[in-house]
């Protein structure tokens, strides 16, 4: 068995080193980081008879690289029709002379980098730029991007292109759209005002329906809810539109867009227009009053693909029983997405937000049936980093308490 058997063994990641708790033994920084003190890791192999033993490889390997490298091991054939980011390494396992350039993109929570050989560039999260050779400067303490620039737009070029690659592994199948996005808070009082934010993103305006609905709420049998809110658009701290009572014109919209009606003079507000693309917030204004608001956003002309909905946040008061946040969404179109879903609570502190949650939990539901739920983001795995970068998120802290999940979305079918 021992010579029928190849054991590898790798680390994770680079030490931690914020907390005095590692040491990158001249590397730079640490984990989190795509500087080499956070992802240049020690790596073992070993297989009698076809691994040469007390021999050290020079050879570039990332993790990716270990499908390729066992399926040939295996005598296991890959799929054809799929491409592999990883290539097979176990000629540079069984000599140790072998060692090839190539190009490789690493991405992690706060940075991501590019190689060319052992020319480096790394996109730091402030947008900056920093160029390597590590040939000669495997500690990363010469930087180049001042004294090479032709080097530094070659190279942060190509970092663009594979970010971008990477983006589009995690963008939707056919033509599938988020159509309707709401928020059902606590506002007034302690809870204070909840503030529901999205994007659209694409070329043109988007014709849209934002609604605020409170006394609408008592005919589904919620009780405790606003008397009279009050909504307000705003992009770029400048305020669109504002609206206390929707307008009896509004009813043709409303039924557009599929939303439920209102009664006629209710005291629920409306706006009815048509945004650019941007980031926009709508904050629910409950007065002096205090109770349950319902915010929604719904995409006023689905069949216009040149503008899109594309995120949705809701910043709010959380408590339990009735008085938890209940995000809500309407995937519709042929094909399939896949949606990052995030509760941050410890990560707000970051944003001098005060009084945040500690562990929040998040659930999906669909129809009634809880189908994901998440404590922990970090238990995920990568896929949530990936994520969060190729869809322009924030990074979460490593450590936190945050929570997310990431997972394919079947739509509601296109009217035919």
């Amino acid at each position: 068995m021992t010579n029928d058997t190849l054991v590898i063994f790798v680390s994770d990641n680079g030490a931690v080193v914020n907390d005095g708790y590692g040491d990158s033994r001249g590397l730079s920084r640490g984990k989190g980081s795509t500087f080499e003190g956070g992802i240049r890791l020690p790596g073992l192999a070993r297989w009698p008879g076809q691994i040469p033993a007390g021999t050290q490889s020079d050879q570039v390997i990332a993790d990716v690289d270990w499908f390729p490298t066992l399926a040939r091991v295996a005598e296991t054939a890959t799929d054809s029709k799929v491409v592999l980011d990883g290539i097979d390494q176990f000629a540079a396992l069984q000599d140790a002379t072998v060692n090839q350039s190539r190009s490789l993109l690493v991405a992690a929570q706060n940075t991501s980098s590019y190689y060319n050989g052992l020319t480096k560039v790394v996109l730091n999260r402030n947008g900056s730029y920093n160029v390597f050779d590590l040939a000669t400067d495997l500690g990363e303490s010469n930087e180049l991007s001042t004294a090479q620039p032709d080097l530094a737009a070659a190279l942060s070029t190509s970092l663009d292109r594979e970010l971008a690659r990477m983006r589009a592994d995690f963008s939707s199948t056919g033509n599938v759209n988020l159509i309707n996005i709401s928020g059902r808070a606590r506002a007034g009082g302690v809870a204070g005002t909840p503030v529901p934010g999205f994007v659209i993103t694409g070329t043109g305006n988007k014709p849209t329906v934002i609604r605020a609905v409170d006394p609408g709420l008592t005919e589904f049998g919620v009780s405790g809810v606003l008397a009279n809110p009050q909504i307000s658009p705003i992009s770029n701290s400048t305020e669109i539109a504002a609206n206390t009572q929707w307008h009896d014109a509004d009813a043709i919209a409303f039924t557009t867009v599929g939303a439920f009606p209102l009664t006629s003079g209710s005291a629920d507000a409306a706006v009815v227009t048509s945004l650019s693309a941007g980031s926009y917030t709508a904050p629910v204004d409950p007065g002096s009053a205090s109770g349950v608001a319902l915010l929604e956003v719904y995409d006023a002309d689905i069949d216009d693909q040149s503008t899109q909905l594309v995120n949705t946040s809701t910043r709010a008061y959380v408590g339990t029983g009735d008085d938890i946040l209940a995000p809500g969404f309407v995937v519709y179109g042929e094909g399939q997405t896949r949606l990052l879903i995030r509760a941050v609570g410890p990560g707000l502190n970051d944003f001098g937000v005060p009084d945040t949650l500690v562990n929040p939990r998040i659930t999906l539901f669909r129809n009634g049936e809880a189908i994901a739920s998440n404590d922990d983001w970090e238990s995920v795995g990568t896929d949530i980093t990936d994520a969060s970068s190729a869809g322009g998120a924030f990074a979460l802290s490593i450590g936190s308490l945050d929570t997310a999940i990431l997972v394919p979305c079947p739509p509601k079918p296109r009217r035919r």
